[in-house]
């Protein structure tokens, strides 16, 4: 059975979520096992594209050395406050990063929340979609 004890975790939010649901810190410190070093840091806007990318970037190129893995939640969010071109543009510069770091991802896109185009045109970004026959 693999090892699922971690010892640093890093969360990046949506400051808002803060407002929605009280302090993420306090909510992910609670949740992580004692031993754990909980990191977050918050963004200003999901639909800043730039600040997300940079923020991730800097993230995982920090991470210490061995496997990462960077969990997106959600795609559907971003979806929300940038066009899919430019969500597309920024996965495929995300996937760049995730490759020189080592690091696994997953994103998250809520069924039946998109049309057929959009699911079509992130689709080439990644190696698998869940779902796919």
């Amino acid at each position: 059975m693999p090892d699922t004890d971690i010892d640093r975790a890093t969360f990046v939010v949506d400051d808002a979520t803060s407002w929605v649901a009280g302090d993420p810190r306090d909510r992910l410190d609670a949740a992580a096992s004692p031993d754990t070093d909980v990191r977050v840091r918050t963004l200003a806007s999901p639909g800043n594209l730039t600040d997300v990318g940079v923020t991730l970037t800097e993230v995982l190129e920090r991470q210490p050395a061995g496997p990462t893995l960077l969990c997106f939640q959600s795609l559907t969010v971003l979806l929300q406050y940038a066009p899919l071109d430019e969500v597309y543009q920024f996965l495929h510069t995300l996937e760049t990063h995730v490759e020189r770091t080592d690091t696994a991802a997953h994103f998250h896109l809520h069924e039946g929340a998109h049309d057929e185009e959009a699911v079509d045109t992130l689709r080439p970004v990644f190696d698998r979609v869940h779902g796919d026959s």
